[in-house]
């Protein structure tokens, strides 16, 4: 059984993440690395996995701090947007793995009891989900300005609050 504090600003993430370990031990979920940061000092979680992008920070700062404060946690940076420099600085704050999203509960909990991934569990994300994943960066990049995303995107704003009411595509 295993406690773990999952960090990301999406709550829908959230939500079908901590379905997916709730037979599993202790599920706590935190949208921002203040809550994050108050839930780990009361619970005291054997893990965490943190997104690199909680609103307008970085998860980088976060994953930093939780391994000063407890080394033998660990700590998993996850990303929509994984390049080399994001893995790089996620290593050198101390996390012990970066992995692309979608990830799915067992394979984090398959880490967790054995320090190795699922090999062949990760399929790529479908076109739906990439779709899904950018339309919602330019959002986030434009600050919440649906009308700038839109005019980004080249798409109308209607067309834009449509792709935002859409569910997580698997």
């Amino acid at each position: 059984m295993h406690s773990i504090l999952v960090v990301d600003d999406d709550e829908e993430i959230l939500r079908t993440f901590a379905r997916g370990l709730r037979h599993t031990g202790r599920t706590f979920t935190a949208t921002s690395s203040a809550v994050a940061r108050e839930l780990v000092k009361r619970e005291m979680p054997d893990a965490v996995v943190v997104d690199y992008l909680l609103g307008a920070e970085n998860g980088i700062e976060l994953v930093r701090e939780l391994k000063a404060a407890s080394p033998t946690r660990k700590v998993l940076l996850w990303s929509s947007y994984a390049s080399v420099d994001i893995v790089v600085a996620a290593m050198k704050a101390g996390a012990d793995d970066v992995k692309v999203k979608p990830i799915f509960p067992r394979e984090v909990l398959h880490w967790l009891d054995t320090g190795s991934w699922i090999e062949g569990a990760a399929m790529p994300p479908s076109l739906e989900r990439m779709q899904w994943e950018y339309v919602r960066r330019v959002v986030h990049d434009c600050d919440g300005n649906q009308s700038e995303a839109a005019r980004r995107l080249r798409i109308q704003r209607a067309t834009l609050r449509r792709h935002l009411q859409k569910r997580i595509p698997r």
